[in-house]
């Protein structure tokens, strides 16, 4: 039986929730924040209420025909008495094209509840560094990484992620080299 899309990304998250969780979420409450596209992935961030708990996530998924699809997704709960989360999210999914490629990912996410941090720079093995600048008023932060590879190619680790205010004061860091 084929795996049937969805119309849309919010559609597509409310009915994994229930898949998931057997969470009924209507589509209206389901607001996307971010959304990144790789190729012919798509890595999207969005936020919902449930039962007054505020949550935030990730839904990697492709479009085809018009309709969106699951590859892989990730939610985590909002502590808003904790000043940063992070979540690091990874994987790999089949996607299904003639060349049977897989598409791997990493998407560093979070929420932020101090206002004074204005900028995100996160250092990942091998050297490679996102700066990510953080807008007045954004609490949901955002980088991936999806590369179409074969099966043997490994993928970069989170080094380090700090945060900074506009003058450049470190407010947040977590070294993960050593976990």
């Amino acid at each position: 039986m084929p795996v049937q899309g969805e119309d849309s990304p919010e559609e597509l998250i409310a009915i994994e929730l229930w898949k998931l969780y057997k969470v009924r979420i209507p589509r209206k409450d389901v607001h996307i924040v971010e959304q990144q596209n790789k190729g012919q992935v798509a890595a999207v961030s969005y936020t919902l209420t449930y039962k007054n708990v505020p949550y935030a996530g990730i839904l990697m998924g492709y479009r085809q025909n018009d309709k969106w699809y699951r590859l892989s997704t990730d939610m985590m709960k909002i502590y808003r008495d904790i000043r940063v989360q992070v979540a690091d999210f990874g994987g790999t999914a089949s996607l299904p094209d003639p060349h049977q490629q897989e598409a791997k990912f990493r998407t560093i996410y979070g929420y932020i509840h101090d206002p004074n941090i204005q900028q995100i720079r996160i250092e990942y093995q091998g050297g490679r560094t996102s700066t990510l600048s953080v807008a007045k008023g954004q609490t949901i932060y955002m980088d991936n990484v999806t590369k179409m590879q074969n099966k043997k190619t490994p993928f970069e680790r989170i080094d380090r992620i700090t945060m900074y205010s506009t003058t450049g004061q470190m407010l947040y860091e977590k070294d993960y080299s050593t976990v």
